[in-house]
């Protein structure tokens, strides 16, 4: 798998940009993924992480990412 998309609300997607920003598993997701973000309406957003050259999705990134953002 080569890109992974999250749709949301956009007060969850900003809460996934602030862990990207300063929690230690969001600023590896950076280095490792090139990230999208995309504003699909007034309360909905997307951000997509790509995988850069020679690497895959690991799916372990985003569980950890998310066990951050929900302390």
């Amino acid at each position: 798998m080569k890109e992974f998309k999250i749709e949301s609300q956009a007060s969850f997607i900003l809460e996934v940009i602030k862990a990207l920003k300063y929690n230690t598993s969001g600023i590896g997701l950076r280095i490792i993924y090139d990230i999208k973000i995309e504003r699909l309406s007034y309360e909905n957003c997307r951000i997509t992480f790509i995988a850069k050259e020679g690497r895959e999705i690991n799916p372990r990134d985003f569980f950890y990412l998310g066990l951050d953002i929900n302390r």
